[in-house]
């Protein structure tokens, strides 16, 4: 497997940034903070996102807020396509909050396959790296991802990696989770709760709550028996009572028997009484069905009935001005359907006519103006005929005259003195020779009167001579030389002479010439002539200037006169049908742009008006029908019409609470009459004691009395009834049935036994499940030894050739020099590095031995040296996986090149 393409959309500083990477090596290099972290963290979030695991809700991390769009931008999402098996797949990822979204598709087909990646209920989204990279978050930042300073593993991974080697040593799938399994009897076990955790736990409150109980039912049991007692003398007091209650029964009925001519007058009055409350219920049956009438709803729909008049009369006034508005609009439409065609147009310019006008006016006197200026200056320049042969001659007549001077006054030399030298040199010349001759005639004379007569003195004498002749001949060169040397510089100096002399007349007929040229007698006389033509020049070339510019500023000036014009033209002609431009058309178009614009302006406002005017109308005629509506409602449910209906029906509801209200007072006036008797039973009363005769020992006043003290004994007896009850009920409130309180306590111990059932059977399970894990563990051991050991020998050169990984996923080797085993905790930093470096590739190998997973490093080699670096990039130059690294440095760059690696080269 490995990543083809990344298009980073809108991710932490990038926007828009397509990245294509190659199987094999991909170097990405970046100063810092040229974003590489970004990139690296672009890879994790396309594939799993920035969620925190084993959450029941979605979480999620502090990644999400660090890598938000610096744009501010609505969107932070991105796309990868990555190759498997030589089938192409595109992740498309959209990370912001409440609108989080993945979808994968068949990149050749475009098919989406989303649905065949697991799915993961707590991000309610699909899991891209679930199918092809096949490992979680944390396997996947603790083995093939490896960022800055970051090459040793976490204390996650150890779960993760003992996981993964027992699954694939027990079934060869990694799917299956025994770390899950396990997790998961833990979690029961825990939910059911344990001895050392009891209030917290199911088992734990169940256990706490069936000793509750057992307190309860003793307590209970207490309350029930007090509750027995007072309901047993609760018994007696009322047989008491009922025995009272039979005296006073017989009083009553002595004392009516006594009192029966009161009885035979309230019967009258009764029944009097009844007569007049048999009349009233009659009436009340008349109006009865008017006793549900809402009077509150009666006045509201009175008022609705205003208010629909209301309604009614602005709805009429709205449609009024509604026509007067439409009346104006088609005035307005009428002036604007003349002025219509300016709709196309830019009328910006119209705005400022009459003062463009203006300026087109003051541009055309000014292009007038300065044409009769150019012509001017046109026939000035004719005219003038500037010479400027004329300084350039008395500039050369000037230099002839100072050449002149020069060749007179300069001095190539005294000739005469010269000569006289020349002289004096031949005479010395002369004697000189002469003294020679005659020395070496005498050494010779001498030399040989010596030699004859062999004498000693003739011969030294010979040498005098000798020498002298010597001498003489020396002197005789010497001044020969200086005749020769002053013969040259005379004929010198006479060619000097002749050439300045043939000069001197040249520059007198130049200088003549020149005078001729001009017809002038002498220099001065030029040199007028020359400063006049001078100033002759000076004017031309200023005309030149000024007709060079009036000529620039013509073309300028006719330019904007032609567009001015134009556009005055274009105006003139669209609203006059004219091309005549004068102030009269221009004011005419400023009036008619005048109405374009008020009446464009009227009609945009009388349409809103309109608007207002319309929503008014419908809302008025809404509101009408509304009333309308609730007005039938409530005259259909009264069956009445208008206003004068419901008054009546309003009547009737008072009419028929009079008469109940006089009901009720005479109802109340025959219970106050008959006491706790009836008409009935007074009228048995007078029957039963017209004839029966009834015998008593006592007055009626004794019996009378007795009767008040038996009533004051029934009602102390209440109270101590009542006193009783509200006793048993005291007790009663505060406690359960036994039986309840039995059932519940046998409900929660078959619970209890259940839960040690379950507890028994997890943790029997729990320890079968990590025993065989143990076995397993210890099989992949060696295997993951041999794996590191031989990455590791490669990364640090053999140096490092034996490694021990324990169960905690902590590194051992062996120390070169004393082959001690020790934890590489004592190593150097640069070679800690390289361990955990090799103890992730050989995790990866073990777990994903059938996949070829990208490997991803981020500046991770920041603590190697060259040596080791080189080494590592060796190492993984072999891999058969697609490399991507990270860098700030270009070293990589540089030893890659120097090692003739492939790679891919991309710049941030």
């Amino acid at each position: 497997m490995y990543i083809e393409k990344m298009n980073v959309i809108s991710f932490g500083k990038y926007q828009d940034k397509e990245i294509n990477l190659t199987d094999g090596i991909n170097l990405i290099y970046g100063a810092n903070e040229a974003g590489k972290s970004t990139i690296h963290k672009f890879i994790e979030g396309m594939f799993y996102g920035f969620y925190k695991p084993y959450r029941k809700n979605k979480q999620f991390t502090p990644d999400y807020d660090r890598f938000l769009p610096w744009n501010n931008s609505n969107k932070y999402k991105g796309i990868l396509v990555y190759k498997y098996s030589g089938k192409e797949y595109r992740i498309e990822r959209n990370f912001m909050k409440r609108s989080d979204k993945v979808e994968i598709f068949d990149n050749s087909t475009g098919e989406n396959i989303t649905e065949i990646f697991d799915y993961d209920s707590s991000t309610k989204l699909y899991q891209p790296a679930s199918r092809h990279l096949s490992i979680n978050k944390s396997t996947f930042n603790n083995t093939i991802s490896i960022g800055q300073l970051s090459s040793k593993t976490s204390e996650d991974l150890v779960k993760e990696v003992k996981d993964s080697l027992i699954n694939l040593g027990e079934s060869k799938d990694e799917e299956i989770s025994v770390r899950n399994v396990v997790d998961k009897l833990n979690k029961k076990l825990d939910e059911i709760g344990t001895a050392g955790r009891k209030k917290t736990t199911p088992y734990g409150k169940l256990t706490e709550e069936i000793k509750g109980l057992k307190k309860e039912k003793i307590q209970a049991e207490k309350i029930w028996q007090q509750v027995l007692e007072n309901q047993e003398q609760l018994n007696d007091i009322n047989s008491k009572l009922k025995e009272l209650e039979n005296r006073k029964k017989d009083n009553e009925e002595l004392i009516d028997y006594l009192n029966e001519e009161e009885i035979k007058k309230t019967y009258e009055e009764g029944l009097q009484l009844k007569r007049s409350i048999d009349e009233k219920i009659i009436e009340i049956k008349e109006i009865e069905k008017f006793k549900d009438v809402d009077i509150e709803l009666i006045d509201s729909t009175m008022k609705k009935l205003n208010n629909l008049d209301s309604c009614k009369q602005r709805y009429s006034e709205l449609e009024s001005e509604l026509k007067e508005i439409d009346e104006y609009l088609k005035d307005e439409e009428s002036k604007y359907d003349q002025v219509k065609i300016l709709e196309d147009e830019d009328v910006s310019n119209i705005e400022s006519i009459v003062a463009d006008y203006n300026i087109y006016k003051d541009i055309v006197d000014k292009y007038i103006e300065l044409k009769d200026y150019i012509s001017e200056l046109d026939t000035s320049l004719n005219d003038v005929q500037g010479n400027k042969s004329i300084i350039e001659d008395e500039y050369l007549y000037t230099k002839l005259q100072e050449e002149g001077k020069e060749i007179k006054y300069s001095k190539s030399g005294d000739i005469t003195l010269k000569e006289q030298d020349y002289k004096d040199s031949l005479s010395k010349n002369k004697q000189s020779k002469l003294i020679a001759i005659i020395s070496v005639l005498i050494f010779a004379g001498l030399l040989g009167s010596g030699i004859v007569l062999s004498e000693i003195v003739p011969l030294g004498v010979s040498i005098i001579f000798l020498g002298l002749s010597l001498y003489s001949i020396s002197v005789y060169k010497k001044n020969n030389r200086k005749t020769d040397m002053l013969h040259n510089e005379i004929d010198k100096i006479k060619s000097e002479e002749k050439d300045k002399q043939i000069r001197l007349n040249e520059i007198i007929q130049k200088q003549n010439d020149i005078l001729k040229k001009y017809n002038c007698a002498e220099l001065m006389e030029l040199r007028k002539l020359k400063d006049k033509m001078l100033h002759l020049n000076i004017l031309h070339e200023d005309n030149k200037k000024r007709y060079s510019k009036a000529i620039s500023d013509f073309k300028k000036l006719e330019k904007e006169k032609q567009q001015k014009e134009k556009q005055l033209i274009h105006y003139v002609n669209l609203l006059l049908g004219t091309e005549q431009l004068d102030i009269d058309n221009i004011r005419l178009v400023k009036e008619k742009y005048e109405i374009f614009k008020d009446t464009k302006k009227n009609i945009f406002a009388k349409n809103e008006d309109k608007k207002a005017r319309l929503v008014k109308i419908n809302s008025c005629n809404d509101e009408i029908n509304k009333l309308i509506e609730e007005i039938k409602d409530v005259t259909d449910k009264y069956q009445v019409e208008g206003e004068i209906g419901l008054k009546q029906v309003k009547e009737k509801k008072y009419l028929y609470q009079r008469v109940l209200s006089t009901l009720n007072d005479k109802k109340e006036m025959m219970i106050r009459l008959l006491g706790e008797n009836t008409l009935d039973d007074l009228k048995q009363k007078l029957v039963k004691y017209s004839s029966t005769t009834l015998t008593t020992d006592k007055s009626k006043e004794e019996i009378l009395l007795e009767q008040d003290n038996l009533i004051d004994d029934i009602l102390r007896i209440n109270k101590d009834i009542t006193s009783y009850e509200t006793k048993i009920a005291n007790l009663q409130k505060n406690v359960r049935p036994i039986v309840d309180i039995e059932d519940e306590i046998s409900n929660k111990s078959a619970k209890k036994l259940d839960y040690d059932k379950k507890i028994k059977a997890l943790t029997m399970a729990r320890d079968a499940i990590e025993d065989i894990s143990k076995d397993i563990q210890n099989n992949f051991a060696p295997k993951l030894n041999e794996k590191v050991s031989d990455i590791i020998s490669n990364i640090t050169n053999k140096k490092y050739t034996d490694i021990k990984i324990n169960p905690n996923m902590e590194i051992l080797t062996y120390e070169p020099e004393n082959h001690e085993l020790i934890n590489i905790d004592y190593l150097s930093k640069g070679t800690i590095d390289q361990m955990y470096f090799g103890l992730r590739l050989g995790l990866i190998n073990i777990i994903k031995e059938d996949k070829s997973l990208p490997l991803i490093l981020d500046d991770c080699f920041v603590q190697y040296d060259d040596n080791r670096l080189k080494m590592v990039l060796e190492t993984i130059s072999k891999l058969n996986r697609q490399i991507i690294i990270l860098s700030c440095h270009k070293r990589e760059q540089e030893m890659l090149s120097d090692m003739d690696i492939k790679f891919n080269s991309i710049a941030l």
